[in-house]
């Protein structure tokens, strides 16, 4: 078996929180490689006590983290639009 999948979470207030969660303790094969959120300290207590995980404020900055090869949207929905062409 590869690697696990490298997910950039975007987002970290309650959704993306839990998402950071279940990706780190329910989904086999994902791990959260990076966390973008505009409050960083939100985006770090999301990944606290998840190792190689970066955090950061721009979520086009996250995309393009070592090591994401997959997002997972969790911004509020005026925001989903942007972060979309992004990943695209």
């Amino acid at each position: 078996m590869g690697e696990p999948l490298g997910v950039a979470v975007l987002g970290a207030g309650s959704m993306g929180a839990d998402h950071v969660r279940r990706l780190d303790r329910v989904v086999s094969g994902a791990r959260v490689a990076a966390v973008a959120d505009p409050d960083i300290e939100r985006a770090r207590a999301a990944v606290a006590g998840i190792t190689g995980v970066r955090v950061h404020t721009d979520p086009e900055t996250a995309l393009d983290a070592p090591g994401v090869a997959a997002v997972l949207i969790a911004s509020p929905g005026p925001a989903h639009e942007a972060a979309l062409l992004a990943a695209f």
